[in-house]
């Protein structure tokens, strides 16, 4: 009887992607001009928005940091890329972080029953906080 391969894990390439490239290239334009071309329509600059686009352009890049994974088992050795844990932008964070938040739903929250569909939604009031800073605490 034969057992299946492990799984490698093999890390994300975060340059090779289409945001990353349109970001790298266009960002710095774009907060030189929103001054000028956005705020009547979408409000003032705020400065987690730079904030934001700087810790994703820095996620998952190995010389900003990594941690060393290793089996015990097998001494098998990897390496991981620090994440910029960014909420509602980088699309990998987010990822993680909507999985996350599910899997607590599905714990806390839903009866378990089937459901089709569930929709969260923050007051107004509460939408302008930043959701991406350095000092957040917030946990699922």
């Amino acid at each position: 009887m034969e057992t299946a391969p492990a799984a490698v894990y093999e890390s994300r390439n975060p340059r090779a992607s289409s945001l990353y490239a349109l970001v790298e290239d266009y960002y710095e334009e774009f907060e030189r001009v929103y001054d000028e071309r956005y705020p009547q329509q979408y409000g003032p600059w705020r400065k987690v928005i730079g904030e934001v686009m700087h810790k994703y352009l820095e996620c998952g890049d190995l010389h900003r940091g990594f941690a060393r994974l290793a089996c015990g088992g097998c001494r098998y050795q990897t390496i991981l890329a620090y994440s910029c844990k960014c909420r509602l932008f980088c699309p990998s964070c987010q990822q993680k972080r909507v999985l996350l938040f599910a899997e607590w739903l599905d714990t806390h929250i839903l009866e378990q029953v089937s459901h089709a569909q569930y929709v969260f939604t923050i007051p107004k009031l509460l939408r302008s906080i930043s959701t991406c800073s350095a000092n957040s605490g917030a946990r699922f």
